[in-house]
Parts: structure tokens; sequence; C-alpha cells
């Protein structure tokens, strides 16, 4: 929440939309809005699109041109599935893209949290929670697909999660227990009195 309102919770603008595979794609730094001129693609979950801005960056120094083409809440791989409507998006995304001549990078980023949930696979049968071996066989014959026709492939790794509100605790600790490493120890008494007089509760 904190990240929309400041603006760093990015997402696609919906009028910058266009017809991509079986939904739509997102053009950055891609003027002509054709697809056929993407140079990258960025494929994934809607986790993918905190990449864009990074990616599109760095596009605009090199002078090239790129797609994104999220898949919201589905993972990006062709053998397994949170669902059989995402399977069949996903494996019609990774068609799309193999089928534009001129991108010849893709980039595969996304919430491997979400390799941990309830998965089916292509018959709609449900199999559970896959295991890491499962899920790095999934991720690599994503990638061999692509490799296979001429396309270099870049996997972005998983974020560390910590368990817990990273900035709640903090605050809370810096601000109430003035707690090591934090902040420096401080006097209660000099942090304290401040305080009183800004609620109106000195003489």
């Amino acid at each position: 929440m904190f990240n929309r309102v400041v603006g760093t919770h990015y997402r696609c603008p919906v009028s910058n939309y266009i017809l991509f595979g079986p939904f739509y794609g997102c053009p950055l730094n891609l003027p002509t809005r054709n697809v056929e001129d993407a140079d990258l693609a960025l494929i994934g979950n809607s986790h993918a699109q905190m990449y864009a801005p990074a990616i599109e960056r760095a596009l605009v120094k090199r002078g090239m041109h790129r797609l994104l083409v999220p898949a919201s809440g589905c993972a990006p791989i062709v053998e397994y599935n949170i669902s059989g409507e995402c399977l069949a998006m996903t494996r019609a995304n990774i068609d799309a893209v193999l089928a534009l001549k001129r991108t010849k990078v893709v980039v595969i980023a996304f919430a491997w949290a979400k390799m941990k949930d309830n998965m089916v696979d292509p018959t709609g049968n449900a199999v559970g929670q896959l295991s890491w071996e499962q899920i790095r066989a999934s991720l690599q014959a994503t990638i061999d697909r692509f490799e296979k026709a001429g396309k270099q492939v870049i996997l972005v790794g998983p974020i560390p999660r910590p368990g817990y509100d990273v900035a709640s605790v903090v605050s809370s600790r810096d601000r109430i227990r003035c707690a090591q490493p934090f902040a420096p120890r401080a006097d209660p008494r000099r942090v304290r009195q401040p305080v009183r007089r800004r609620r109106g509760l000195d003489s």
C-alpha cells in the first residue's frame, strides 16, 4: 500500500496495453507499439512488473526495445501451474514470445513462493505442492524451449523473504526501545520529556 502511495508500486497503465498472446503485453521503450520490434521480453507473474522500470532504463541507454508479458498469479512454467487456466495462458504466452523473431533475450521473473502453491498437471489433475526438484525441472523445461529457439534466457532468482513486516518492526524498535543495531541507546528521560510536552501533559 505504501509503495502505491509514493509511486513505487509499478503497474502497466491500462491505456498502454497492446494485444499479445492470449491477453495483453505492455510496451516499454517500444515507440512503435509493434511487438515484432521488441529486442527483449520480460515474462512471469505480476511480480515480474517490479523489474520493469530498472530494465526499461537500461534498455533506453542501449537503444533496445522491450515487451512486458505478465500473467498475474501464474507461474512461468509449462509442466505444472496453479490452475488449468494458468497452464493454458503460460503456454500461450511462451509460444507468442517464441514467435518473435527479433526478440533475442528473455527475462523470467516471478514470485518463487508461488511455486509452493498446490499445482495441477496438464490434464487438470491436482498434484499438490511441487518438490524443489520438480520446480527446477519445470523451470529448465521452460528455459530449454527458449534456448532451442536461439534466445538467451536470464532467470531472476528469488528475493529473500524475512517473514515479518520489516518496516514496522524496525521503526517500532527504534522509536520505543531504541535497541541496537537499529539506533544508539538513548537516555529515556531525554526521549520521554518532549513527548509529554507535545501531548500537553507538562505543567
